[in-house]
């Protein structure tokens, strides 16, 4: 991630599916995160709906980490449907799975 961060890229974000996420960004913030542990319908999406969560925390100015949690959160919710976008998704059902799996920044 060093590498990717020296070569001029802002943010660098590293999934592993069940292995959670690990980032970092050029101010310094670097961490993983776990994956919070779920039944898992089909995984089909689940990486476009991490980095859609993602952004959707960028984009409202969270931090890194944060932005995380929310793409973690998003990808979690698709995990448990057999669609490739969950069908109810909308901004209440986003931050009730982020309440639900990342209550003060840890994992049930």
């Amino acid at each position: 991630m060093e590498a990717i961060l020296h070569a001029g890229t802002k943010n660098v974000v590293i999934t592993s599916g069940a292995n959670g996420v690990a980032y970092a960004a050029k101010q310094g913030e670097t961490g993983t995160l776990a994956a919070p542990k779920v039944d898992v319908v089909d995984a089909t999406g689940a990486g476009d709906a991490f980095a859609a969560g993602f952004l959707h925390g960028v984009l409202g100015g969270r931090a890194i980490e944060d932005a995380c949690r929310f793409g973690m959160s998003n990808a979690v919710l698709t995990l448990q449907t057999a669609e490739t976008v969950h069908p109810a998704l909308n901004e209440h059902l986003l931050q009730a799975a982020y309440a639900r799996y990342f209550c003060e920044g840890r994992t049930k």
